[in-house]
């Protein structure tokens, strides 16, 4: 009688760091072509393997063992090489079950989500774009480790109150683009030759209980609101230093960055009343 096996036995470790992952969809994605052509016969007869795409995302639950990976997420190369991420040739395994995987080498991570909602655990969402796809014997079990709950994350911004959050979330897009080329040689493959970036995008939402007027989270000063027309703001003024944490002594992962938040939206609801607000991030990221 065969023996089958179970997902829960395997594993998945990013630069060496293994996580806990309640999904993944990472894999090495490849088409088979075979166009509508006059062959003088009722099946397609010219066919071909296009170009090798290895994406696909990580996500599961924050643990104290994990590891922050807002740089790997987040940096560039200078002057020129801004185009391009710092961490551009990244490890990742997964195990389907024990010890039978795949090695993703060559890899950038596209965007990343961190997110926290309170009564719950904090999660990541981490894209990937590689270039490269071996079998792995990769297994081990992540070691026994406490996950990350709301009460142990913090968010901060130089103007908002944020002592009432319920949620919030941040997404790190790095716009990655797969480049193929034609070069010379029988030994030419199908895989990408480079991963360059598109502008960083920064985006997200802080999600605040209703406590009185919105004015009761101390959005004051020009532009906090939004803006009617060109005189009701300043560049410096409406923008905020948002800072994100997970995790407390030590922290796991934070991000700090500069935004400026959308127009506050809620909804009418017999529920608890939720002020959301969305931000894109502008000008500096550290």
């Amino acid at each position: 009688m065969p023996k089958f096996h179970m997902g829960y036995i395997g594993a998945a470790s990013i630069e060496g760091t293994k996580y806990f992952v309640t999904g993944s969809s990472l894999n090495p994605v490849q088409t088979v072509n075979a166009p509508d052509v006059v062959a003088g016969h009722k099946m397609r007869r010219g066919w071909n393997y296009g170009k090798v795409e290895i994406g696909g995302n990580i996500t599961g639950p924050y643990h104290t063992g994990a590891g922050s990976l807002f740089a790997q997420a987040t940096e560039r190369g200078s002057g020129a090489d801004q185009d391009h991420m710092s961490y551009n040739d990244l490890t990742v395994e997964i195990a389907y079950y024990w010890g039978a995987g795949r090695k993703f080498t060559g890899c950038s991570i596209n965007n990343m989500q961190i997110a926290c909602t309170a009564g719950d655990v904090a999660t990541f969402t981490v894209d990937f774009f590689g270039t490269k796809v071996e079998n792995s014997t990769f297994s081990g079990a992540v070691g026994c480790s406490k996950l990350i709950t709301w009460d142990r994350c913090k968010l901060s911004t130089t103007k908002l109150t944020t002592a009432n959050t319920q949620a919030f979330t941040a997404t790190f897009n790095n716009n990655l683009q797969r480049l193929y080329a034609i070069t010379a040689g029988a030994d030419s493959d199908l895989f990408p030759i480079d991963v360059p970036a598109g502008p960083l995008e920064v985006t997200g939402t802080i999600s605040l209980y209703a406590e009185g007027p919105l004015s009761a989270f101390g959005l004051g000063g020009s532009g906090a609101f939004g803006a009617d027309n060109w005189g009701q703001y300043e560049s410096d003024q409406a923008k905020q230093r948002v800072t994100m944490q997970i995790g407390n002594n030590p922290a796991v992962a934070s991000a700090v960055f500069d935004a400026v938040f959308h127009r506050p939206e809620s909804v009418s609801q017999t529920g608890p009343t939720i002020y959301t607000l969305n931000f894109t991030g502008v000008c500096d990221l550290t």
